[in-house]
């Protein structure tokens, strides 16, 4: 999970639009346009599934699961503006993450999913997390895919937002004064295996460090920054719906079950499922992990 933080820091639907309302057109829309994130729908009948993806990954990241889910479910990607590779400027500013939940609020209700299951992976679980708190009355479960609900334990087991803000200051200035020669760097594509533990795959691991370097680095600097600043380790046990987290028991399992247990003690009926042979990306490389626990957590 730290790596990729770090990584990033180096049809048409037949009926007329124009004899629709707005709101309408928004729920019939396979791909409706906000302020922070952009969403698309896959499938037309079943229990809805909400796919968030993670720090400087864009919605294709969840290609495979959508398409694998759409048989029997309705899938709303949610991608983030300014993980796709284009410059997104509500999203350069303080309250992403409220954007983003917002937004999000806004295209489910328009399209009347009133209950849907929340996907995340890596940043995006925080942000499953933030709405399963903000809407709780329209969130049937949450699957968390190796995220914690405070990224900053991963630098110190004792960890608090006061203690490492001048890290995150840090690492966000950095980012934002160096972003013109991220943008250009990011024009040669990484086509040798960056290593770290994205993927225990190569081809993957090359795949991903090339998402996250033509990710916009002021996006991706604001949204560090911001998640560096939420602890949601005691705020989770307000969550009214049944969460579920996966987590990667590649490395350390022991270590791991540790870490997950010590930040999520705060909602005692949270699923832990350790899983092993994969990165950082369970959903690329256990994706029949992560589709069990979805399709679980749907019914």
């Amino acid at each position: 999970m730290k790596n990729l933080f770090f990584a990033a820091a180096l049809a048409a639907i037949a009926t007329p639009m124009s004899c629709v309302s707005p709101a309408a057109a928004t729920a019939l829309s396979p791909m409706n346009e906000h302020d922070h994130i952009r969403t698309k729908l896959h499938g037309r009948s079943g229990p809805v599934v909400v796919l968030i993806p993670g720090m400087s990954t864009p919605g294709k990241v969840w290609d495979d699961m959508a398409a694998s889910l759409s048989a029997d479910h309705r899938v709303v990607v949610a991608e983030v503006k300014g993980f796709d590779g284009q410059r997104a400027p509500a999203n350069e500013k303080p309250g992403l993450i409220d954007g983003i939940v917002a937004d999000l609020a806004a295209d489910l209700q328009a399209r009347g999913f009133r209950q849907p299951v929340l996907v995340g992976h890596s940043f995006g679980g925080l942000v499953a997390m933030k709405y399963a708190l903000v809407q709780p009355k329209m969130v049937k479960s949450v699957v968390v895919v190796d995220a914690l609900p405070f990224f900053g334990t991963v630098f110190a087991d004792d960890a608090t937002v006061e203690s490492i803000a001048p890290r995150a200051k840090a690492m966000h200035d950095m980012m934002v004064g160096q972003a013109d020669v991220i943008r250009a760097s990011a024009a040669a594509a990484i086509v040798k295996d960056p290593g770290g533990n994205y993927s225990i795959d190569p081809t993957r691991r090359i795949a991903i460090a090339n998402w996250a370097m033509r990710s916009d680095p002021v996006v991706v600097a604001r949204a560090l920054a911001e998640d560096l600043a939420m602890d949601l380790r005691k705020d989770i046990a307000a969550i009214r719906a049944p969460m579920t987290i996966l987590y990667q028991a590649h490395e350390d399992a022991a270590l791991a079950a540790k870490r997950y247990r010590t930040d999520y003690a705060a909602k005692a009926d949270t699923k832990l499922i350790p899983v092993n042979e994969t990165g950082h990306f369970i959903q690329l490389d256990q994706p029949e992990a992560v589709r069990a626990a979805i399709v679980a957590a749907a019914r």
